[in-house]
C-alpha cells in the first residue's frame, strides 16, 4: 500500500455515533403524529391496517423512484407530455 492510503485501525475516532431513534425520547412531531393516526383510527376514518400499509408504503420509497422518471422524462417527449399533463 502506498502512504497515501488511509489505514483503519478500531482506535480511529470518527466522532460520536447518532442514536438510534428508538434510543432517544419521541419529539414533538412524532407525539403529535401518533396522536393524529390515533384518533383517525378511533374516529373510523381509518384502521390500524389502513395506517401500517400507508406507513409501510411511505417507507418504501426513495429519491431513485424519481430520478427514475426525470430520466424517462428525458428520454420520451410523449412520457414527458403526460407527466407535465397529470404528475400523478
Amino acid at each position: 500500500m502506498s502512504d497515501q492510503t488511509h489505514h483503519h485501525h478500531a482506535s480511529h475516532d470518527h466522532g460520536p455515533l447518532q442514536p438510534d431513534i428508538e434510543d432517544t425520547p419521541p419529539t414533538h412531531y412524532q407525539l403529535m403524529t401518533q396522536a393524529v393516526g390515533d384518533l383517525l383510527i378511533r374516529k373510523g376514518v381509518i384502521t390500524p391496517d389502513e395506517l401500517r400499509a400507508t406507513i409501510e408504503s411511505i417507507d418504501s420509497k426513495s429519491p431513485m423512484l424519481g430520478t427514475k422518471v426525470i430520466a424517462r422524462a428525458w428520454l420520451d417527449a410523449d412520457f414527458k407530455a403526460r407527466l407535465l399533463d397529470n404528475t400523478n
